[in-house]
Formats: structure tokens, C-alpha cells, sequence
């Protein structure tokens, strides 16, 4: 049994690689952009890019001689409180949203899993476009497009089960998570059916030899 799609689906395969390749490559992009971090985000960022803390400097012990006495002390102003350095704003790389966005789910190594996110969709969106090893790189657009229909839009749709159909539900939301279901959709089809006639899996590793010994066992079945 072939698992090759018929020759009649190769222009609609072709325009689904095209969709993919203009939906994923721009996404994947502008995550290699740097975008400014603060609050709490800076503080994740921060630890994400530095898992293991630096050692804190050891304090040299504090002279008897310096030391005032405490009727002295009371009447000292006391010293401003220093702002948390970790809470200062940073820049990263945008990949950092995903990073913790993975982190957050409870995944682990969430910046090796962030960079191979974007390598998928640049890199695997444009041999995608050109049909090689499509397969493979539709589905790992698969399991990116369910990853973020799970940890972004699933949770506010579970919270709210009728938000999707409602008309003053959060549009931005809804359209996010048509959009995801419609690039999982279409990178489904391009993994079961392949990416048709027009090429460069069809011209590697299924020519006309290919061709020409499907036609025989054709011919010996009838």
C-alpha cells in the first residue's frame, strides 16, 4: 500500500507548505529579536540564563574597633533599603517568552527546548517549503502548534468554556486559537500525505523508478 499522496492533491499540498512556510518563518524570526525584561519576568529571565547562582562573596569580619556603640547608634538615620538587582530591567532574546512559557508547564531544560523551537520553525518551515523530509518537520510543527494551543489558549478556554463563541470574548484569544488549529490542521495533512509531486522528497527518493514499480504492481493487481 502506498502512503504517497495522489498526483491530483500536489497543488493543494504545495499551497499548504506555502501557508506554513509564511505562518512559522516570521514567528521564528522575530524570536531571535532581543526585547526588553522587567519585574518578575526579568527575575525568571535572569535565572533561566544563569541556572547555577554565583557563590556569594565572602564578607570580611567586621572590626571591634569600627563598630560604634549602640548609644550612638540610635540616633543614626537608617540606611535606604537597596532595590532587589534582580528585578532590573534585562535583555534577552524574545525565545525567552517561550523558555518560560516551557518552564512553567513543568518541562524541563526550557532554553534547549526554546532554541528548538525556533530552529523547527525556521529552519523546518523553509525545507518544508522546498519538500524535503517534510514528514519530519510537519510534524515537529505539530507538536509546536498543540504545545501552544495546551499552555496558552486550553487554560482560559477551560475557565471559560463558552469564551470561544461568545461575541465579547477576548478576540485576540479566540483568533490565537483558531490559528493554532488551523496550523495544526495543516501540518497533519502535509504528515500523513506527504508533501506531493512538487517536491524535493518526490525527486530524492521517489522518481520515476518509484513511479515506474508502483505502476507494475498496479498492473499485476488488475
Amino acid at each position: 500500500m502506498s502512503t504517497r499522496a495522489p498526483y491530483s492533491l500536489s497543488p493543494a499540498l504545495l499551497v499548504v507548505r506555502i501557508l506554513l512556510f509564511a505562518a512559522f518563518l516570521p514567528s521564528g524570526l522575530r524570536d531571535l529579536g532581543t526585547v526588553e525584561y522587567t519585574g518578575a519576568e526579568a527575575v525568571q529571565v535572569r535565572r533561566l540564563m544563569n541556572p547555577v547562582p554565583d557563590k556569594p562573596e565572602a564578607q570580611p569580619a567586621e572590626s571591634t574597633k569600627d563598630v560604634a556603640p549602640a548609644s550612638l547608634r540610635q540616633g543614626t538615620a537608617p540606611e535606604p533599603e537597596q532595590a532587589d538587582p534582580d528585578s532590573s530591567p534585562v535583555t534577552a532574546r524574545a525565545l525567552m517568552k517561550k523558555a518560560m512559557l516551557i518552564e512553567d508547564s513543568g518541562m524541563g531544560s526550557p532554553v534547549l527546548f526554546a532554541w528548538l523551537v525556533v530552529l523547527v520553525q525556521i529552519v523546518g518551515s523553509s525545507l518544508l517549503l522546498l519538500g524535503l523530509l517534510s514528514r519530519v518537520w510537519a510534524l515537529g510543527l505539530c507538536v509546536i502548534t498543540a504545545g501552544n494551543f495546551v499552555f496558552i489558549c486550553l487554560p482560559v478556554l477551560c475557565s471559560k468554556p463558552l469564551m470561544y463563541l461568545s461575541p465579547t470574548g477576548d478576540a485576540l484569544l479566540q483568533t490565537q486559537a483558531a490559528a493554532e488549529l488551523g496550523l495544526f490542521g495543516s501540518s497533519l495533512v502535509v504528515m500523513l500525505c506527504g508533501a506531493g509531486a512538487f517536491s524535493l522528497d518526490r525527486l530524492l527518493f521517489g522518481g520515476t523508478r518509484a513511479m515506474r514499480r508502483a505502476g507494475m504492481h498496479d498492473d499485476e493487481d488488475s
